[in-house]
């Protein structure tokens, strides 16, 4: 149960809140064209986790020149195939094949009775995108947040931090609910706020230990 102290619940998304495997398998399917950018994108993510730039802007600056560096590419190129097919992509797979958990609407309306803030703080953009495809309803969440708009990639202490004060709280009254410790629970325990860490994979119908109650 969560403790009465809580104001507000950050939800990751991807792993979180739907099932993403097959997802990674599905995008390389359709990316093969262009597998050594998307290589180059996957190695530079796990290169700068962490690292706080400041703002969106400068964020997706050195995102785009370290992919460029690794690829050979131009960053221009790299620019349009990330925001022209490899999100819209993204996007179209998670309609088709991935759906949020059974547990989710159920958690949702009980966090709003108890009056308890909700964000959503995915590691990509085009949050709103992502969360209708997989049958989010938006109108749940209080905030939406992505990485390259707060500056940095999980588990980015800035980051969390910025989420601590658009939400006008003290981190101790925010619990980070992730599937993963490294980035969702490494960025809460930097930033002073409790985690959970929530098996969900298992069976996407019951709600995760330690949520509501």
């Amino acid at each position: 149960m969560i403790s009465p102290d809580i104001k507000a619940v950050v939800f990751d998304l991807d792993g979180t809140l739907y099932d993403r495997r097959g997802l990674p398998r599905r995008l390389v399917l359709g990316s093969l064209a262009n597998l050594y950018i998307l290589g180059a994108e996957r190695a530079v993510r796990k290169e700068i986790a962490g690292v706080y730039y400041g703002s969106e802007e400068a964020f997706y600056e050195a995102f785009f020149d370290k992919i460029a560096a690794k690829s050979k590419v131009s960053r221009e190129h790299i620019r349009r195939w990330y925001f022209t097919r490899y999100i819209p992509r993204m996007v179209r797979l998670l309609a088709k094949h991935h759906h949020i958990y059974g547990w989710v609407p159920q958690v949702m309306q009980e966090l709003r009775n108890k009056g308890i803030k909700i964000a959503i703080f995915s590691d990509y953009g085009c949050v709103e995108e992502k969360l209708q495809a997989v049958g989010f309803n938006t109108e749940w969440a209080d905030y939406i947040f992505d990485v390259p708009s707060l500056g940095g990639i999980k588990p980015c202490r800035e980051c969390f931090e910025k989420v601590a004060r658009k939400l006008g709280l003290e981190p101790s009254q925010i619990m980070v609910v992730g599937d993963r410790d490294d980035t969702d629970g490494e960025g809460a325990r930097r930033s002073g706020m409790p985690f959970l860490k929530v098996d969900v994979e298992s069976d996407g119908a019951n709600v995760p230990a330690g949520l509501i109650g």
